[in-house]
């Protein structure tokens, strides 16, 4: 068939098509095709953290983290005090990236009452279904007093009990390495 004639040929068809959609029959197609595409979907592929308190659904960008040192929480467009930030900086929230791999909160506070920063995932391990595709970060560190010392505070994630639990750095190694 000519090039011609099946421009000629569909002609019809394109018009047909056009008109269905003039009267609406997009939207009722359009709906189809979106449930059939949401009912074998799966999680967003993604990165994820566990909240802790026996919490195992994971989340992306979680406004609280309990861990074995307090409660971690996004502060996301809170002021930040001072001396910590200039007048009128506020918290920042997550910065995540499924690629490159990265996941960090600038500053949060612990507890409430401690400004803490550099939240940041390290060493991650792919997801069960429905995640599939997905990852989840095995440890976070921190600044707990980024004015007094630049320590930083492991912790890393006991899928057993569902808890974020207190780790010294010489263990990042055995529980951080991504897999």
């Amino acid at each position: 068939m000519t090039p011609l004639r099946l421009i000629r040929n569909s002609l019809p068809a394109i018009v047909a098509l056009s008109a269905a959609l003039a009267l609406g029959a997009a939207p009722a197609a359009s709906a189809a095709t979106t449930h059939t595409a949401r009912t074998a979907q799966t999680e967003p592929v993604n990165l994820y953290l566990y909240t802790g308190n026996g919490n195992m659904v994971p989340q992306v960008e979680p406004a609280q983290i309990s861990t074995a040192d307090g409660t971690i929480i996004d502060e996301q467009g809170q002021p930040l005090p001072a001396p910590y930030g200039a007048a009128g900086q506020k918290y920042p929230g997550w910065a995540w990236s499924l690629y490159p791999t990265a996941a960090s909160l600038g500053w949060a506070s612990l507890n409430g009452t401690t400004v803490i920063q550099d939240v940041i995932g390290a060493g991650w391990a792919p997801l069960p279904a429905p995640y599939t595709g997905s990852y989840y970060y095995k440890c976070l560190e921190y600044l707990p007093n980024p004015l007094v010392n630049g320590n930083e505070n492991w912790l890393r994630w006991d899928s057993a009990n569902g808890e974020w639990l207190a780790m010294p750095l010489a263990d990042y190694g055995t529980y951080c390495e991504n897999q």
